[in-house]
């Protein structure tokens, strides 16, 4: 046993925290998506409220997430067979407005093959088909935590400023973003801006700070974390500026558009203004 936890021991300590990371969340998945597959739970887990499995898809780099989602939204029934019912969702908007009333620890990130896994164990399953997903109630609750971290993501999970993830840089540049000192939270106003969107959005030097420090950390996780943030969500900010009179380069993607560079009118003076998202790419 001895020999056993020390190889166990060196073998962990060459590995890097992504590798150590991403085996843990592996092995918790696994284990998950097996009593999925064999419609067995344990008594560890509180069948009555669902899961939800989510699902990024990537570029020919397996480290770029594109602008695209699956959600998969289980639920155990306490009949003799723990039948489960499912319901799927791959638009990013219902997505993410499904996600909104759900408990963080209740969403498991997971691979292609394992989501894959999950809806033939579905399709299993006749009597309770497939259904498109429906929006959960809010509540004022974060929806998810990038893994091995404190700040990054809907919310955060800190006890304190101090208290950081795993992937600590890129905990200190969501940090910072999260503690942007000027927003417009979801159905306010800013003057004659009204933001009319489901989410907060922040003054763009907040955002355009949070993108420069994602690309100096340069590692897999906050590049990953970049394009979500900027890449899929493509959350707008604000910022004063001379009236925009038109758009002079736009970025396009997956039938998508986003202004990247604007025509100002200098003969007006200054307004709050919504601007694009910056497009992301790491270093």
């Amino acid at each position: 046993m001895g020999r056993f936890t020390t190889r166990k021991r060196d073998f962990l300590a060459g590995m890097s925290r992504d590798a150590f990371a991403t085996v843990l969340y592996g092995l918790f998945i696994l284990h998950l998506t097996n009593a999925i597959t064999n419609r067995r739970i344990s008594s560890n887990y509180d069948y009555e409220e669902p899961y939800f499995f989510l699902h990024f898809s990537q570029s020919g780099n397996r480290y770029v997430s594109l602008p695209v989602t699956r959600l998969v939204k289980v639920q155990w029934l306490a009949n003799d067979d723990l039948t489960n019912r499912c319901e799927i969702s791959e638009d990013p908007d219902q997505v993410h407005n499904s996600l909104k009333g759900i408990p963080h620890e209740r969403v498991k990130r997971v691979s292609e093959r394992q989501m894959e896994g999950i809806i033939n164990s579905c399709n299993q399953s006749p009597q309770l088909p497939i259904e498109t997903l429906p929006s959960a109630p809010q509540k004022i609750k974060p929806v998810f935590i990038w893994p091995g971290t404190r700040w990054c993501g809907t919310g955060n999970v800190s006890s304190g400023l101090d208290d950081l993830g795993w992937y600590r840089e890129e905990d200190k540049c969501c940090r910072e973003h999260d503690l942007c000192g000027d927003i417009i939270q979801a159905g306010g106003t800013k003057d004659e801006l009204v933001n009319d969107s489901k989410y907060t959005r922040l003054l763009c030097s907040c955002d355009d700070r949070f993108w420069h420090c994602l690309r100096e950390v340069n590692s897999i996780t906050s590049n990953a974390i970049g394009d979500f943030y900027f890449n899929l969500f493509q959350n707008q900010c604000f910022r004063m500026e001379h009236p925009i009179i038109q758009c002079v380069a736009w970025h396009s993607k997956l039938l998508k558009k986003r202004c990247q560079e604007y025509e100002f009118d200098y003969t007006k003076p200054k307004i709050w203004q919504w601007f694009d998202a910056k497009v992301y790419t790491k270093l």
